[in-house]
């Protein structure tokens, strides 16, 4: 295997401004341009001037989840959606989304929501940690802002529970049914309201009829997987039940020269139980129990990304080995971390229980009732200095979540001239939250790395810690209703209304611990705040031909407004610049969805335009009376994304399947004057910048995924295939403040499987290649460090095998 240094030089000297900068950087590699997916709209409109029919999954693998075609075995599977809380094909839904099989993401081996994004246009989700991730849908809610009070503009939801906290979702993705991804505001059915759409994740139900299955994976980096799956009858026809586990160790590909150890390195666990009822032809019952742990016992850390000309980071080190520290250096090799010992772990735990009750009443009305408990706890044990040496010890920023949610719903019966659903929501959520730094004893290392002499280290610094605790609770309430009248036997027309109240609160102390000459060492603030916000959804289903649907909506949708946890420092503490207005949505959709040459392609393909009032981000702060500027989570005026995507799938022969994803996203500030300042044009008299006409954080102008999966029969009851898929996105800032020196590089990944199917596809055995050709990328940025800025690495290449039984 090629060395580091081989696998990517290092160090790259641009030209900036007039200023030579260092900067770690991937080579250049072909990009895929505008060409190519505006070739592939050129292509739709040649395709649509023949008669058509309609739906699109990004799946490529066979999936035993889809409902098949009795008269057409090569056309491509139907798939079936319960998005709007009716059993429906996903092609009759008036809605821009794409759905993934559990299937196909077995087939990929894709088992974190992080891989998710690979398959999904319009997509960025950002982990840098459990607690700092963000889901992203057309440029609109990428963040990896700190702060407990912030809500994710894009819904989560497993088997009809929300999920208050993003970092809920960072589990593994074992025995899934279906991930449905919705684009644009979903409010007037699902139980939260958000701005940019939702991911609805189905687990795969208790069966009646025995099933296990078993999983072992095995590959570099010290990879050692095993999933697991059981179900049955318990009691005949009336009680079922189903047992899903998975355990997964990742060595970790950042190499620590100083220690040989490997930071990142990773252990997955958890357990789901299941119980499926049916006591009689009229009532089901789900209960679901689940817990899951995720650990990073040395840190997830970031690596050195790039160093601006006024970064101290080298300068700083230096004067510490003068003074005699040991103080190691920092690598430039993305896939190198050198600081030894002091690195400190993550721990993420979360436990949750549910139960569903579905009841079949009378004349064909259904009702629903979905309670729900989830705890998450995420403990960090950080080194915030990046260095060997006892500067900030310890500690980062925590949070324990306990939610509780309730929801009722009444469907009208299928089939006639209007259907109907109605609800009733609540969601109860509490979070205590601490952000902890705790410096080292030597007043001579504080006073080199803070820039202040030894007298202040001394006095202000050594054997301090600072430390802000907030106790946050929402309490929020809904009612909801949406109805699809069959105008004609072609036409259909959808209403949807939300009436939302909430009310939040949150007490917030922070101490000093003697930090600061001016500012008091224990200040506390409360405060409260409560709203009522209208979400609407109208839309129109026309089918111009029997297989060929067009569909056009409207959504307001509104993320809620918020209390923030982390004041801007070094001013005093001002309850009311904790709070965040809440954020307003307006979105229009254009689009279609057909199916074509008997049912052997599905292609759909839409245009959006949403308007964003008062999007939720950092902006700067200006104290009136010291002058002194910080960072504080508020709202900028204007938002605007807007663009198109496509899917489309194709049977081309029995053999061969393709699948295609692509999109088109120009998102930009329409008006934003207080936004934070980079690092190149921050300095003591330009404080505030304005961002209006640039584009937010985490937005690829382009993005899209092709896959392909060819079977060959080779021989009795033995079938060979290729699974191959490459996706490619366009370079995106990776920082709020939209630094240059944080901009993140376009990348495209390879991923190819190659196995055989055995007794009927029972027993399934896989090679596998992820990033085939070892691209290197960055997928995220963390913080800057005495002004250097530091990166998560994307995965360099891994290769592996899978063994999968299926009893």
């Amino acid at each position: 295997m090629p060395s580091i240094a081989e696998r990517w030089p290092p160090t790259k000297f641009i030209q900036q401004g007039g200023t030579m900068i260092f900067k770690v950087l991937p080579p250049q590699r072909p990009r895929l341009g505008a060409r190519p997916v505006l070739s592939g709209f050129v292509l739709a409109a040649a395709l649509l001037s023949t008669p058509a029919v309609a739906q699109t999954a990004a799946t490529t693998a066979p999936s035993s989840e889809t409902a098949g075609d009795a008269e057409n075995k090569d056309a491509v599977e139907e798939v079936v959606v319960t998005a709007r809380h009716r059993t429906e094909k996903a092609q009759d839904v008036p809605i821009p989304m794409t759905v993934l099989s559990g299937a196909s993401l077995e087939a990929e081996g894709i088992h974190s929501v992080q891989e998710l994004q690979q398959k999904l246009p319009s997509t960025n989700i950002i982990v840098n940690s459990p607690r700092m991730s963000s889901y992203a849908i057309r440029g609109i809610g990428a963040s990896t802002i700190a702060n407990e009070g912030l809500e994710s503009a894009t819904g989560l939801y497993v088997d009809g529970v929300y999920l208050g906290k993003t970092g809920m979702a960072i589990s593994d993705l074992n025995d899934i049914d279906q991930v449905e991804v919705l684009r644009g505001p979903q409010g007037t059915l699902f139980g939260k309201n958000t701005t940019t759409g939702a991911f609805n994740f189905t687990t795969r139900k208790p069966t009646f009829t025995p099933e296990a299955s078993a999983e072992i994976t095995g590959g570099s980096y010290g990879d050692a997987e095993f999933r697991g799956a059981a179900s049955g009858p318990i009691s005949e026809d009336v009680l079922a039940g189903r047992l899903s586990v998975y355990r997964t160790e990742h060595e970790g590909y950042l190499d620590d020269p100083a220690t040989g150890k490997h930071p990142n390195r990773r252990l997955r666990e958890g357990v789901r139980t299941q119980l499926l009822g049916e006591p009689n032809d009229d009532l089901t019952l789900r209960l679901i129990a689940e817990y899951h742990r995720d650990n990073y016992p040395l840190g997830y850390a970031p690596t050195l990304y790039s160093l601006p000309p006024n970064a101290t980071l080298y300068s700083k080190l230096a004067a510490m080995r003068a003074a005699g520290y040991n103080a190691l250096p920092i690598s430039s090799d993305p896939y190198s971390f050198s600081t030894t010992a002091t690195h400190a772990g993550q721990d993420t735990n979360q436990r949750a229980i549910s139960l569903q009750a579905d009841w079949q009443l009378g004349k064909g009305y259904q009702l629903t009732s979905i309670s729900a408990y989830r705890y998450w706890d995420f403990s960090p044990h950080n080194d915030s200095d990046f260095m060997n040496l006892n500067v900030i010890t310890c500690c980062g920023m925590g949070d324990r979540d306990e939610q509780v949610t309730q929801e009722i719903r009444l469907a009208s019966p299928k089939g006639e001239v209007v259907e109907s659903t109605y609800g009733l929501y609540y969601f109860r959520q509490t979070q205590r939250a601490y952000i902890d730094s705790v410096y080292g004893n030597d007043p001579t290392l504080i006073s080199i790395w803070l820039g202040v002499s030894q007298s202040v280290a001394a006095r202000y610094y050594a054997g301090r810690e600072t430390r802000i605790d907030s106790n946050l609770s929402t309490d929020s309430y809904a009612g909801f209703t949406q109805h699809d009248w069959h105008a004609t036997d072609r036409l259909t027309l959808t209403a949807g209304v939300r009436e939302t109240f909430e009310a939040k609160s949150i007490d917030l102390t922070r101490n000093l611990g003697g930090t600061s000459a001016t500012l008091l060492d224990v200040q506390s603030v409360s405060k409260d705040l409560s709203a009522w916000s209208l979400g609407t959804n109208l839309a129109a289903n026309y089918k111009l031909y029997d297989n060929f649907n067009l569909y056009s909506s409207y959504a307001r949708g509104e993320k809620s407004g918020t209390l923030s946890n982390s004041p801007a420092s070094g001013v005093a503490l001002n309850a009311d610049q904790l709070v965040v207005k809440p954020e307003k949505a307006n979105d229009v959709e254009v689009g279609f969805k057909s199916q074509l040459l008997d049912r052997q392609v599905q292609f759909n393909g839409n245009l959006f335009y949403a308007l964003i009032h008062d999007y939720q981000t950092n902006v700067t702060s200006i104290d009136p009376t010291t002058g002194v500027a910080g960072w504080r989570l508020a709202n900028a005026p204007w938002l605007r994304s807007q663009g198109a995507e496509l899917e489309a799938n194709a049977q081309v022969t029995k053999k061969l399947k393709i699948a295609l994803t692509g999109a088109y996203n120009d998102a930009e500030f329409r008006s934003f004057h207080s936004a934070p300042c980079p690092t190149e044009v921050s300095n003591a008299s330009t404080k505030v910048c304005d961002y209006t006409g640039k584009s937010p954080m985490g937005v690829s102008r382009w993005n899209g995924n092709v896959s392909g999966y060819y079977t060959e029969h080779l021989r009795d009851d033995v079938d060979g295939y290729i699974n191959a898929s490459y996706t490619y996105r366009s370079g995106y800032a990776g920082s709020i403040d939209l630094s240059q020196y944080g901009h993140i590089s376009g990348y495209g990944i390879t991923n190819l499987t190659v196995g055989t199917k055995l007794n009927d596809g029972k027993v399934d055995l896989s090679l596998w290649a992820r990033n085939l050709f070892n691209t290197h990328y960055y997928s995220a940025m963390g913080l800057t460090v005495a002004g250097a800025w530091f990166g998560y690495v994307g995965d360099p290449l891994t290769v592996g095998a899978t063994a999968r039984i299926h009893f």
